[in-house]
């Protein structure tokens, strides 16, 4: 799908083609993830599809990023982390910092 810069942009707009590029790829991206999330939350709750080969084919970093999608739409966000390994993989990827107050 090709589109003209011109249909989005008047010419009386002060826009620079660089900054529409940029917003419209931000709001493009925030669509394109917010479909990836309803297209898995029907493939798992409608097809039953098992979370684990959802998050490997809808590029979701793992199945503990999707389990917390799937909470935070059920229980608003205010959700805990229950599921032992979804926690387990969430304290391994956390880097050593140190924290200043």
């Amino acid at each position: 799908m090709v589109l003209s810069l011109s249909l989005f942009l008047p010419c009386k707009d002060k826009l620079t083609k660089e900054a529409f590029m940029s917003h419209f790829t931000i709001k493009l991206r925030q669509i394109l993830h917010k479909t990836r999330d309803e297209w898995a939350k029907f493939a798992i709750r409608e097809m039953e599809i098992p979370p684990n080969t959802i998050a490997k084919f809808y590029g979701y970093k793992s199945s503990c990023d999707l389990e917390q999608i799937l909470k935070q739409d059920k229980n608003d966000a205010n959700s805990d982390i229950c599921s032992t390994p979804c926690a387990r993989s969430l304290t391994s990827d956390v880097s050593k910092t140190t924290i200043f107050d």
